[in-house]
């Protein structure tokens, strides 16, 4: 496979990845989440947390939505925090 294919179906992967939920794993994990968060983490949710506020009107709504968004990148960090801390303590067994 040429770097250029290479390439083109890396960004394709991270368009699918964006596109989807974070808790949403798809047939390139398997459908395993753990496998999913291991593989992008959190970042397609906080690339969307960041396009979003960054268009921030003030809005009520606004406010309402950034402050879902924040509560769900948290959740996604405390999980991904918990299955890296399973993993290694798995590695040291």
């Amino acid at each position: 496979m040429s770097d250029t294919e290479d390439t083109k179906e890396k960004m394709e992967l991270m368009k699918e990845d964006y596109a989807s939920e974070w808790f949403e794993a798809n047939d390139i994990d398997e459908f395993d989440l753990e496998e999913k968060l291991m593989r992008v983490g959190c970042r397609p949710l906080k690339r969307k947390f960041l396009a979003f506020q960054k268009q921030n009107d003030g809005s009520e709504l606004a406010y309402t939505k950034i402050k879902k968004m924040r509560q769900q990148l948290d959740n996604c960090y405390e999980l991904l925090e918990y299955m890296q801390i399973a993993k290694a303590r798995k590695l040291l067994k």
